[in-house]
């Protein structure tokens, strides 16, 4: 998470190692792939 650039990064393991899973920035929204039904409102987080 980078609250100056409004970013937020999501790994998952894979074959030892961690791999990007998902990212978004600004006010969109960001759904992981391994959480199905859990969505994160990033406006939410830089109030």
């Amino acid at each position: 998470m980078d609250p100056e650039a409004s970013r937020i990064e999501c790994y998952r393991a894979e074959a030892g190692a961690y791999a990007l899973a998902v990212q978004a920035q600004g006010e969109a929204s960001l759904s992981h792939p391994d959480w199905p039904g859990l969505t994160l409102s990033l406006a939410d987080l830089w109030r």
